[in-house]
């Protein structure tokens, strides 16, 4: 009980700064909000956030810490080292099975025809890769994402498909007897983009699409609190402020000579989360998480915005993980979690209608990780 006479000093005393940089983000809100195919698109999705309904802001450790909320690097165990050599993620929408299948492969060019084939089917799948090395108050990462997500009427296509790679670096830091955290995270982001409403008959070969398509660079930044009360369920309250002030690319050629232009802003996001973690059984944890995404986005209702989840875990590092993704239909996931290695499984829904209108694209995905 020591640690909490510090609370009132800390909010005296600083004046409460980081809540004053989260009420400055929302001054700050200049990039439109990049809305394709009625799907708020996140930079990197892993099992453990799917399962969980993606609320992770108050709960996300190690590397994913620098994607969901820096500040949770400084909850890593002191003589702990988290190392993932090889890192194989996948994330496959239903709706996209068929045309995969009939398109027999993953480019952007060699797709058009088999999603033409069938109007109005929602086209979704990602496959990305996260080495990294976390320690306590550090993690350093290398995040490569294929994203595909592609609609059409049979004449035309909506098509937001990226290509990113981006190291990625974080710190964090304990406050007033570990009771507040705080960290920050940056990314050097190189993204090939392809996006917008085209006619199919825009795409006759490789050369067209590649020009079709904008590449560049910028600097991403995440900012994160975490605050944790001395009490035996540890409730914590968990913001994050997700690439802070916008992410602007810069047009460049770097895998692409054909591009033109730059890919879109990303908007910048503000995301709350309050979690508990009671003691259930022997040798058996339990977190209960709740979570607002995306607070500044009066224009999104706040039902596609709030997330639901729980994650079990037994000391055999066994993991399973429920939620409510957007309050659509239910997401699940399970994992083992090991010294040589990981393997998760999960499946969710996205929110794809658009404005009010719910509608549900099912996703299975897995990781696989080869690590000390």
């Amino acid at each position: 009980m020591k640690s909490i006479q510090y609370i009132p000093i800390f909010f005296s005393a600083r004046r409460f700064v980081f809540l004053r940089l989260i009420c400055l983000a929302c001054a700050f809100v200049t990039a439109e909000r990049a809305w394709a195919l009625n799907e708020l698109f996140e930079l990197y999705t892993p099992p453990q956030a799917a399962g969980m309904g993606m609320a992770l802001a108050a709960d996300a450790t190690g590397y994913l810490a620098n994607y969901y909320n820096p500040a949770g690097l400084a909850k890593t165990p002191r003589k702990q080292t988290e190392l993932n050599l090889v890192d194989v993620e996948g994330n496959l929408g239903t709706g996209a099975f068929g045309t995969l299948v009939d398109g027999k492969s993953f480019g952007r060019n060699n797709l058009f025809s088999s999603v033409a084939k069938t109007p109005n089917n929602y086209n979704y799948f990602s496959f990305s890769s996260v080495p990294s090395i976390t320690i306590r108050n550090f993690s350093f990462s290398i995040l490569s994402n294929y994203r595909y997500a592609a609609q059409s009427d049979g004449t035309n296509i909506d098509i937001d498909s990226v290509a990113d790679l981006a190291p990625t670096v974080g710190v964090a830091t304990n406050l007033f007897g570990n009771v507040l955290k705080l960290g920050i995270s940056e990314k050097f982001l190189i993204r090939n983009q392809l996006k917008g409403d085209y006619a199919l008959s825009a795409f006759p070969n490789q050369t067209a699409t590649n020009s079709l398509a904008t590449e560049g660079y910028g600097f991403s930044t995440n900012l994160g609190l975490l605050m944790t009360l001395p009490n035996k369920w540890l409730p914590t309250l968990g913001l994050a402020w997700k690439d802070a002030l916008n992410t602007h690319f810069t047009a460049a050629h770097i895998f692409n000579q054909y591009a033109t232009g730059a890919p879109d802003t990303i908007a910048q996001s503000l995301d709350a989360a309050f979690s508990l973690h009671p003691f259930l059984a022997k040798k058996f944890w339990g977190t209960f998480a709740v979570e607002i995404r995306h607070i500044e986005a009066n224009d999104i209702p706040l039902t596609k915005r709030l997330s639901f989840g729980v994650q079990l875990e037994s000391e055999k590092s066994l993991y399973w993980w429920f939620g409510l993704n957007a309050l659509l239909d239910p997401c699940f996931g399970v994992a083992l979690r090991l010294p040589g290695g990981n393997l998760e499984l999960s499946t969710y829904a996205e929110d794809i209608g658009p404005g009010s209108v719910r509608q549900a694209d099912r996703r299975v995905m897995f990781r696989y990780t080869i690590g000390f």
